[in-house]
């Protein structure tokens, strides 16, 4: 069905639904932006409610102290606990308690108490011992007390806001001042808060929306205020940061249902452990936020859709005189790869910038497609190679036979010249070398074999150290003048398994092939072996941790990168025609690869050449 549309019609579409997806996206992203913006502008407006009540909070207990530091340092407040405490109390209430209840009606204090700054016996209390819950001759409230030995060492002391036993009108708290004469504390004077004052702070919601709240809380996780919570505990989140003093941001969840916007600071008022809170229902503010941006949105989805569909027509139109010339020049390409002219290619650079890649990938295609054929011809000539190389090697496996009856044959004869020396009297040191190379000649001989039949080979333990030496010996006879030859033997033994014949074609083939590369400008040819610590598992499969690693290295000419790649292929060779067969490289990678091992081969042109085989230790 989608291919009876018209090219045009499906392009306006493809373009209208690529368009408004990224738009919807983008949309999505702003509108989650804009809502966490809203959000967050909902905390900075809680922290400014919360910070406005702090402020005003911290004022009132300013206040509040210094009315108390004022009743302290008035004389007559003075006379009145003197008289008081003294033999005719009945006289001094009759003349004092007008004054004293005239002052906290005037200050908007619930009480007023005088205390003994030693015991803090209750001296007078404008509403009485009852009403301030307080026995006769039992201890203080527990706040008044507090708030008394804090004054009577000589400063102002502050109760926390909580409920006492005894209490008529709910919560209490109390501030206390020294009176002091002649530098000593005399009496205390202490009055106690109308909550009131606090609540009405705390319960003022300007700027605070519908569901919007603020409230004081203790250390112990309960409510200091408004009073009518004073008895309820917090949830276990906002009872740790009021524990915490934590000051900061939260959302709260509460009920499983309900999420809240929380900001809290602490409130710093001589040592009192509250926390403020600001909070506000998220409901609320989601209900802000979508009033605020779904017409927006709307509008712009609407507008960018109907910006977007006008587009889209006019780039179809565009498109479909590009896309009738690309059809055009396909079909010519076309007819010329069925025509055999693989050579022919699109024009691209005649295109619309939007089909350039395009025929520039099928120019790509055609020209790996020209590859591919020549790739299949070379694969041919391989094969034709290989079943050269194997009539090679069974011509190789009966010329072996002969060349070892002739080294059995020269055996023969290093033997008896030998014993000829020793009758003699003379040396037959020089023997050893003959009987040395027929020995290596044996093992080339059976190396022949093997190749020639395959499977046959003889493993067995041998020591690279030795076996390099051993072959190094042959090396150095035929080494010319203008060529020096360093070998490090290393320190330790190096057990490996394999055939000594095949380290000895390896080296063999390296170090002649070093030699050529030196041969007419001379130079040094270092060949060195030692133990190579290889941390497990950095292959491609586990295995041994310690290898024995053999360096050829020569200063001659070097090879290029190409030339680097290609040195293990069979038949492969750099030298002129008659000179080299390209089977010494491909040989010896072959024998490390049946022993277990791996080579390497660094080199850049004019530095010189570096070959490491690295074999398995024993």
């Amino acid at each position: 069905m989608l291919r009876d549309i018209p090219l045009r019609a499906r392009i306006v579409l493809g373009i209208l639904f690529c368009g408004l997806i990224p738009l919807f996206i983008v949309s999505l992203v702003s509108f989650n932006a804009a809502r966490t913006e809203l959000k967050n502008q909902a905390f900075r407006q809680l922290r400014s409610v919360r910070d406005i009540k702090i402020t005003v909070l911290q004022k009132f207990y300013f206040e509040r102290r210094a009315d108390v530091r004022v009743f302290a340092a008035n004389p007559y407040i003075r006379q009145a606990y003197e008289a008081l405490n003294g033999s005719d109390a009945r006289a001094a209430r009759i003349r004092y308690a007008p004054f004293l209840k005239a002052l906290i009606r005037e200050y908007e204090y619930r009480d007023l108490f005088l205390l003994r700054p030693d015991d803090g016996a209750l001296v007078y209390s404008i509403n009485g011992e009852a009403a301030a819950g307080i026995r006769e001759g039992a201890a203080l409230p527990p706040g008044l007390d507090e708030a008394w030995r804090t004054a009577r060492g000589g400063e102002l002391g502050i109760s926390d806001l909580r409920l006492e036993s005894g209490a008529e009108e709910g919560p209490a708290q109390y501030l206390a001042a020294p009176i002091q004469s002649g530098g000593q504390t005399v009496a205390v004077v202490a009055v106690q808060l109308a909550p009131d004052a606090i609540e009405s702070i705390v319960r003022e919601r300007s700027g605070m929306g519908t569901t919007g709240a603020t409230y004081l809380a203790g250390p112990d996780g309960r409510l200091r205020a408004p009073l009518g919570s004073a008895r309820e505990s917090l949830d276990p989140e906002t009872a740790a940061r009021a524990v915490s003093l934590a000051e900061g941001d939260a959302i709260i969840a509460r009920d499983n249902t309900t999420r809240i916007l929380s900001s809290s600071a602490p409130v710093l008022i001589q040592g009192l452990p509250w926390t403020m809170f600001a909070e506000i229902d998220e409901r609320e503010i989601d209900g802000q936020i979508a009033r605020a941006l779904n017409l927006r949105i709307g509008l712009l989805i609407g507008l960018s859709t109907l910006l977007l569909a006008a587009l889209a027509f006019l780039i179809a139109r565009g498109l479909g005189r590009g896309v009738r010339g690309v059809i055009e020049e396909l079909h010519r390409l076309l007819r010329d790869v069925l025509a055999g002219r693989l050579s022919s290619r699109a024009k691209a650079d005649a295109m619309t910038a939007d089909f350039r890649p395009v025929l520039a990938e099928i120019n790509a295609l055609i020209e790996a497609f020209e590859e591919q054929i020549e790739l299949s011809r070379r694969l041919e000539g391989h094969i034709r190679d290989a079943q050269r190389l194997e009539v090679i090697g069974s011509l190789a496996g009966g010329i072996a036979h002969d060349f070892n009856n002739l080294l059995a044959h020269m055996r023969a004869l290093a033997h008896i010249l030998e014993d000829e020396a020793r009758r003699d009297g003379r040396d037959p040191a020089r023997l050893e070398d003959m009987k040395l190379a027929i020995r290596r000649g044996t093992d080339l001989v059976q190396q022949i074999l093997t190749f020639s039949r395959p499977g046959q080979d003889q493993k067995r333990t041998i020591d690279l150290r030795e076996s390099a030496a051993e072959s190094l010996r042959l090396v150095r006879t035929a080494l010319p003048a203008n060529i020096e030859l360093d070998y490090s033997p290393g320190g330790d033994a190096l057990p490996v398994s394999g055939d000594p014949s095949q380290i000895h074609q390896i080296v063999m083939n390296l170090c002649v092939n070093a030699i050529q590369a030196m041969q007419g400008a001379g130079g040094r040819l270092r060949v060195g072996v030692a133990i190579e610590e290889i941390e497990e598992g950095a292959g491609d499969e586990p295995g041994p941790s310690r290898y024995a690693r053999l360096t050829v290295e020569d200063t001659g000419p070097g090879m290029s990168e190409d030339v680097r790649r290609r040195i293990f292929e069979p038949f492969f060779t750099t030298k002129a025609p008659g000179q080299g067969t390209g089977l010494g490289l491909s040989v010896v990678a072959g024998i490390v690869m049946s022993l277990g091992g791996t080579i390497e081969a660094e080199s850049l042109e004019g530095t010189g050449s570096r070959f490491d085989v690295i074999l398995p230790l024993t």
